[in-house]
């Protein structure tokens, strides 16, 4: 492994943040680091994994409990899910969603699909629980359905920053940078909250103004806006001081070396004696072993 790493030149190394690989001492960086004849490198926190804390922190506990409770029911039971479809093909509503999704703990971020189509079926939920004599009052209650709605929009855009940030040939530059674009985002969306246009709420929008006499917890979202940007902001401050060296990696022609120097002359400067004449070389010769030849 050590022969690996030294001959890929390895100049940054993304983990989990694991004890095992983040370990100061005992982890794969620490062991790394403490290594005088392994190059120098910049370890970095996984992005997409810190996207999915970050996103975790973003909860209803009583929206999520009603809405699985509903799901659960009609999930559970092969017949009553087959009843659930067929009760929505009867509408012969084309536009409709004919299913509601099951939900993951695991992949969290999967409460979009559940809230999604929850939100989609609401009506025709509604009318069926009621059929099986199972009573949900929160399906009536206007609050209850204002916080759903707002639940949803901003899972909605976790779930969209989480598969923007997923893909191949991406630089931890352009990862950053969407990361950047969506903090600067919630700024609007707290803007959209205050003068109450919901431009960016199409949910909230809609159960507003099927309610337009109830009073809106505005004060209460833009405190959860905020605090979610305060979780990105602290998740990846570290990335932050990283910004000249994505711009010199972007546009390497906009920074001013001369003056303010090179962003990553130390990584250029700093690589041990292992060239790319010679990664190419060893390359060939682990090819050349895995194949059998001499």
């Amino acid at each position: 492994m050590r022969s690996f790493y030294h001959d890929q030149m390895t100049r940054h190394l993304a983990t989990d943040g694991a004890p095992s690989m983040s370990g100061t001492k005992q982890g794969l960086i620490g062991l790394l680091k403490a290594d005088t004849s392994y190059s120098d490198f910049l370890p970095v926190h996984c992005i997409i994994y810190r996207e999915h804390l970050a996103a975790k922190y973003f909860q209803y506990p009583h929206i999520m409990q009603i809405v699985l409770k509903i799901v659960n029911f009609i999930r559970s039971s092969a017949k009553t899910h087959r009843q659930f479809k067929s009760f929505i093909e009867d509408m012969n509503n084309y536009e409709l969603s004919n299913d509601v999704s099951w939900y993951c703990l695991v992949r969290w971020l999967s409460i979009s699909n559940v809230l999604g189509s929850f939100f989609e079926l609401l009506d025709p939920i509604k009318q069926f629980m009621e059929e099986k004599g199972k009573s949900f009052p929160e399906l009536s209650e206007p609050q209850w359905l204002l916080d759903l709605a707002f639940f949803i929009d901003v899972i909605q855009y976790l779930q969209t920053l989480n598969k923007s940030l997923k893909g191949k040939k991406k630089l931890i530059s352009d990862l950053a940078q969407t990361v950047f674009s969506f903090h600067n985002k919630l700024k609007l969306f707290t803007k959209d909250l205050q003068t109450k246009t919901f431009a960016h709420f199409k949910c909230l929008k809609k159960i507003s103004e099927s309610f337009p006499d109830i009073p809106m917890k505005t004060e209460e979202y833009m405190n959860k806006m905020s605090g979610l940007a305060e979780e990105i902001n602290h998740r990846f401050n570290d990335l932050r001081s990283l910004k000249p060296s994505f711009s010199f990696l972007e546009n390497p022609f906009a920074v001013d070396v001369v003056s303010d120097g090179c962003p990553i002359s130390y990584f250029i400067t700093n690589n041990k004696g292992y060239s790319s004449c010679r990664v190419g070389v060893t390359r060939t010769a682990r090819r050349r072993r895995c194949c059998g030849h001499t």
